[in-house]
């Protein structure tokens, strides 16, 4: 009975699904579904196990100042680690379930790929059922450098749309609450959390929103804390945030006192960008706050609510599942210890195919 309920168990029997044997779905199920696999809390995993999913959004902190983890960086000589400015974290998240379905349907797929296959095709995706708006937004999307690129400029498109959306269904506060979030805000010197009510979006709406915002928000948090498990050079994502930072405190400045001034200011920005001709170097100079704040603009002007959302939702989720595989395995094994990522289940479902790369990002994996 260990040996039925315990994770290897469970490993081999979405190894056998994933190859096509579709009767040991029945033996997931029985041994606590696929949920059980991803949280792993004793050695005989409940159906309560839950995998905890890091957090991090851009507009509300690129103007965190990191002076006192420097302080005591310098002080202790290198023993605290020092942090960067613009990279406080949000609260970590339990996994949505819907994000955890749309991730392992789209997972599906790798039934019916060559199993000699190394490499994750381009069109790896499930944006086929979305309509062609959802591939040509994640086809300008793939145009920007690198990896790192696209995760900032889609994570501050999304935030935007998710300001939008607290706009349209601000959270309804009493008198005394809403007294107390504007004192805490006075103390905070701003106010950039996103009162949303969430009880008032329909199903498939909400559904789509907590996909496109816990992955947003989570592929942010890699770039900014695991840069190692993503297909970039490690220095890449560290040097692309602090330009981003900089950008985000000149463009937002005399704005950043609350996330209405913030959206209204990003807002303002001309949908005409200039072709930018030259070398690989000057196209990793691309001011990522405005091409975020353009696409957002782009998504909100043109698609519906719902669309708009369904769009989100299925572009990161193709992109997580692109951002997966690593042959890199030293770097997962890395954070086993405090906690396995999210990230990680997805990666090792990828070597068991044997597949190490995306092809979406080969040119930039080299060195």
């Amino acid at each position: 009975m260990t040996y039925f309920l315990s994770l290897w168990h469970t490993l081999l029997c979405i190894c056998k699904y994933v190859n096509g044997n579709k009767i040991f779905r029945h033996f997931i199920l029985l041994s606590g579904s696929v949920e059980v696999f991803l949280r792993r809390k004793s050695v005989i995993p409940t159906r309560k196990s839950v995998i905890p999913i890091g957090q991090y959004s851009f507009l509300q902190s690129f103007n965190y100042s990191a002076w006192k983890w420097k302080l005591v960086h310098t002080l202790t000589m290198g023993v605290v680690e020092s942090k960067s400015d613009g990279t406080k974290l949000c609260v970590t998240i339990k996994l949505p379930q819907n994000a955890n379905i749309k991730v392992f349907e789209a997972l599906s797929r790798l039934r019916s790929m060559n199993q000699e296959v190394h490499h994750l095709p381009r069109d790896f995706t499930p944006l086929h059922a979305a309509g062609d708006s959802t591939e040509r937004y994640w086809l300008s999307c793939l145009q920007l450098p690198t990896c790192s690129h696209v995760i900032l400029v889609l994570h501050v498109a999304t935030s935007l749309c998710q300001m939008k959306l607290a706009q349209d269904h601000p959270m309804k506060l009493s008198r005394i609450t809403r007294c107390l979030h504007s004192f805490l805000a006075k103390c905070r010197r701003s106010s950039n959390h996103y009162l949303l009510d969430e009880k008032a979006l329909d199903g498939k709406l909400r559904a789509n929103y907590e996909v496109a915002n816990s992955l947003s928000r989570y592929c942010a948090y890699l770039l900014v804390s695991r840069p190692d498990l993503l297909p970039d050079t490690i220095l890449v994502p560290k040097v692309l945030l602090q330009k981003a930072v900089g950008h985000a405190r000149d463009k937002l400045k005399g704005f950043d006192d609350s996330w209405q001034r913030i959206y209204r200011k990003l807002m303002e920005v001309p949908l005409e960008e200039p072709s930018v001709h030259g070398s690989h170097q000057r196209k990793l100079s691309v001011n990522i706050v405005e091409k975020g704040a353009k696409l957002g603009k782009k998504l909100i002007d043109q698609e519906t609510e719902e669309h708009r959302w369904e769009i989100l939702a299925k572009i990161w989720v193709s992109l997580l599942i692109h951002i997966a595989p690593s042959p890199n395995a030293e770097a997962h094994n890395k954070y086993l210890k405090p906690g396995c990522e999210f990230i990680s289940y997805i990666w090792a479902l990828f070597c068991h195919c044997g597949i190490e790369k995306s092809e979406l990002w080969q040119e930039y994996c080299v060195g």
